[in-house]
């Protein structure tokens, strides 16, 4: 799904608040040595994001955005945009079927793959695979997260 011009526009109008932002707080004399080193991160991951604007995907982007919005929350930064696309389904946008959607819901119980495949009257097999599956679409290393970037994108349901 590629990405919209006006969701491009939006996306650069918040890296440039964001980077102003922290311009302006390293800029202040009061400001810690340790805060200003990790606003320039920031900023060096914000400039990432931009970079990738083009040439990304909006299911890469968005997980680009919900990792940098995780690792930015101690600092205030938060890139914020909504998405024009013809369905503003979150699961719809990340492709997720209906079977991982509510594997991805039951992730934050902490239940085993014995467990949710218990519980969901699978393989384990199965529910390795469809695990397999919500990652690669989330770009997901873990669970973990998975986890955060659901949350980020509002796809859990509890």
């Amino acid at each position: 799904m590629t990405i919209s011009i006006s969701t491009r526009t939006q996306i650069s109008n918040e890296i440039f608040r964001i980077q102003n932002a922290g311009d302006q707080e390293i800029a202040r004399y009061e400001t810690s040595r340790s805060r200003r080193r990790n606003i320039r991160r920031s900023i060096f991951d914000i400039l990432k994001i931009e970079e990738n604007l083009i040439t990304r995907s909006l299911v890469g982007l968005k997980a680009d955005i919900a990792e940098f919005n995780l690792k930015s929350r101690e600092l205030g930064f938060k890139i914020n945009f909504v998405s024009t696309t013809e369905n503003n389904s979150t699961s719809k946008l990340f492709d997720l079927t209906k079977k991982e959607g509510e594997i991805i819901n039951l992730l934050p119980l902490g239940l085993t793959i014995k467990q949710l495949a218990k519980k969901l009257h699978l393989t384990e097999s199965t529910v390795k695979t469809h695990l397999s599956s919500i990652y690669r679409k989330l770009s997901a290393k873990n669970r973990v997260q998975a986890i955060a970037i659901a949350r980020a994108n509002k796809i859990l349901t509890s």
